[in-house]
């Protein structure tokens, strides 16, 4: 088997301030687990890519096959690297991603799921773009999800999962913050976006203490801190494979809002000491009010209680204003337990008339 590099071992080299387009190559970073069907079809789809300077593979301790399946192909061609964690354990999606740009190196750095695939062609703008305008500091594009076989199609279909992932509109380097703290106009995953290596300097890596949305977390640092541009619309970058093994999809809504409900928080604390637009914390605080009240109905009354009563207290410390925020004042009507009761009388009243 090839030899596998461990963590801290070798770091990539300085990133280069003044680089041409033909210098541009990309580091793609694909971190591996529970992925050996899937990962030599992701793998040759970077390679494909004239940009692609190397492929490199994070095997995160998959308790499959996997780490044989990389070891094979890393032998078929000198730009595939194979990473493991120090203690070769499974450290998750986004300690895997932060090993990989640690290691990075090219000037450029791009990240696949092991079970998605590049659509050829992919990394053309994204050169472009960032060769021609210097101050872009990375590109993102569309991704189009597609089922692995009849069952991811009917779950697909009956979830509220797009058949695309990507901005709904244009969006300039200088309004994206504010857009996607806001929400509703869309959102760029892993799959489909390029940074320069230097950006990460400034943003920091992956936040390993999240088990969802850490790549959602790192976008919106990125776009605090650094110029993030749209390639043309109607350019996709990526297909994202679903799956029953799928990380995300394949989980309940109430594991979906205590993430979120985790990373609103966390961001509306770096966004605090970061100086940020007040309208972009105010859009947090009211994010992190509407993950809130999502779990609080998942939970027994006293549970929601005490879960709207911590959140209160949060706001009135993390949020200028909280009071002004949409859903606040029924959040804080929850946190005395009056309104719990009430809503949750009502609503058993309610089904025992339609009985």
């Amino acid at each position: 088997m090839a030899a596998i590099r461990r963590a801290g071992k070798a770091r990539g080299r300085s990133a280069q301030a003044g680089v041409t387009k033909g210098d541009m190559k990309i580091s793609v970073i694909i971190p591996v687990y529970k992925a050996e069907r899937f990962v030599e079809e992701a793998t040759r789809s970077a390679l494909a890519q004239p940009e692609t300077g190397e492929v490199i593979l994070v095997e995160d301790g998959s308790p499959d096959n996997a780490l044989a399946v990389c070891g094979e192909l890393a032998k078929t061609d000198e730009r595939i690297r194979l990473l493991q964690h120090p203690d070769g354990r499974n450290h998750g999606a986004a300690a895997s991603r932060n090993l990989g740009i640690q290691s990075a190196r090219h000037p450029l750095v791009a990240f696949l799921d092991a079970d998605d695939v590049y659509v050829p062609g992919c990394f053309d703008a994204v050169v472009n773009t960032l060769a021609t305008q210097p101050d872009i500091d990375g590109v993102y594009g569309t991704v189009a999800l597609f089922a692995n076989d009849e069952e991811a199609r009917d779950r697909h279909s009956k979830s509220s999962w797009p058949s695309t992932l990507g901005m709904r509109r244009h969006v300039a380097p200088e309004e994206l913050l504010d857009v996607l703290t806001a929400g509703g106009a869309g959102s760029f995953c892993t799959d489909g976006i390029v940074v320069r290596r230097t950006l990460f300097g400034k943003s920091g890596l992956f936040d390993t203490r999240f088990s969802i949305s850490q790549d959602t977390h790192l976008w919106i640092r990125m776009a605090a801190v650094g110029r993030l541009a749209p390639i043309p619309r109607g350019q996709m970058m990526a297909r994202a494979r679903i799956h029953a093994d799928n990380r995300v999809t394949g989980r309940d809504g109430a594991f979906r809002l205590a993430g979120s409900r985790l990373v609103w928080a966390a961001l509306l604390r770096w966004c605090n000491t970061h100086n940020t637009s007040y309208s972009s914390r105010r859009s947090l605080a009211r994010r992190y009010v509407s993950a809130t009240q999502g779990l609080v109905s998942h939970k027994g009354i006293f549970p929601a209680t005490f879960l709207s009563v911590t959140s209160c207290l949060f706001l009135l410390t993390h949020a200028s204003r909280p009071w002004k925020v949409e859903g606040f004042s029924t959040l804080a009507f929850n946190a005395s337990g009056v309104g719990l009761l009430w809503t949750r009388t009502r609503a058993w009243l309610s089904a025992r008339g339609a009985t």
